[in-house]
């Protein structure tokens, strides 16, 4: 990823209107989408963590293209997929606290662990049919 662009002075409208032109062009989206090239923030913190940043840097610069408050998806809803991710992060957690339970002998967790498997393959799914275009 650029991180920074030194441009001349006299050159910096071109150059904006040529990264501009740039942007536009970045599919985001759903990953399993050949046409997406970038995919989702993976949660509220991450999300959180790029808007804090972007508006540190907005105290020395300005905003060119987009906003911070709407991201135009190729496919989903962008609320549903920071939900889903969050979801998906909570079962590994989970997965974790089973094995933890097991190995301090605090009781028989499979019965646990094949609910949550069914939960996790109930949000995939869920997940892809949000994900995945109408035929």
């Amino acid at each position: 990823a650029v991180r920074r662009i030194f441009v001349p002075e006299n050159r910096l409208e071109d150059a904006q209107k040529a990264l501009i032109q740039a942007i536009a062009q970045t599919t985001i989206g759903n990953p399993e989408n050949e046409k997406v090239r970038m995919g989702p923030l993976a949660g509220q913190t991450q999300r959180l963590e790029v808007r804090a940043q972007v508006t540190k840097l907005l105290a020395s610069s300005q905003l060119v293209y987009g906003a911070l408050d709407s991201v135009k998806l190729l496919e989903g809803d962008a609320d549903k997929v920071r939900m889903l991710n969050i979801a998906q992060g909570s079962i590994e957690e989970c997965r974790y606290y089973l094995i933890l339970a097991t190995d301090l002998n605090y009781g028989e967790c499979q019965k646990l662990a094949i609910l949550l498997e069914e939960v996790s393959r109930i949000l995939d799914a869920y997940a892809k049919a949000i994900l995945t275009p109408e035929s």
